[in-house]
């Protein structure tokens, strides 16, 4: 599976869509995928958005909602 900045998001067991959690599950309980590597690449620009100030644009709230995944390793919270 390929997304902006290779970002899992945390889990949440309710009955909204998950692409990321489906995906995840799909390989690891069907497919029996013994091992999910997550891999990066230097330069990533979301990581790099992570450090600037988005506007509040209707037109990127799905990548500023998808940035806050990182928020703790912005403010190096984990």
């Amino acid at each position: 599976m390929r997304n902006i900045g290779n970002m899992v998001p945390p889990f949440k067991p309710d009955n909204e869509f998950h692409g990321v959690a489906a995906a995840v599950e799909y390989a690891v309980s069907v497919l029996k995928v013994p091992d999910v590597i997550i891999c990066g690449h230097s330069h990533c620009g979301a990581c790099e958005t992570l450090y600037k100030d988005l506007p509040d644009d209707e037109e990127i709230i799905h990548v500023k909602k998808w940035l806050e995944i990182d928020e703790d390793v912005k403010t190096g919270s984990t």
